[in-house]
């Protein structure tokens, strides 16, 4: 149970950091380097779940349950051009067209 309590901390810890390191860069910056940290953090959050509980009847179907929830986040998300803010689109087939923050075109 310690090693979970630790585990959140530290993950949340981590997503902190990395929310407001983001906050002020550029749209470019932030398209590159978005899909890396997201999968990192897929990865470890999905490890973690294998390790922490290794009990699991099939483990095959995490990581394939990671993938999933990858591809949906980055299908759901993007960026404005004018002011870099992260939306997410409910949704997947919806077109983006305002920009809630600075009300243009993205």
């Amino acid at each position: 149970m310690n090693n979970v309590i630790l585990f959140l901390i530290l993950w949340l810890a981590y997503f902190t950091l990395v929310e407001l390191w983001f906050r002020k860069k550029s749209v470019e910056y932030k398209k590159t380097k978005h899909k890396k940290i997201t999968i990192i953090n897929y990865f470890v959050v999905f490890s973690a779940y294998l390790v922490l509980f290794p009990s699991v009847k099939n483990p095959i179907l995490v990581p394939l349950a990671g993938l999933l929830l990858c591809w949906l986040h980055f299908r759901s998300i993007f960026f404005c051009e004018s002011c870099g803010k992260l939306h997410r689109q409910n949704m997947f087939l919806s077109k983006r067209v305002l920009c809630s923050s600075c009300e243009k075109d993205s």
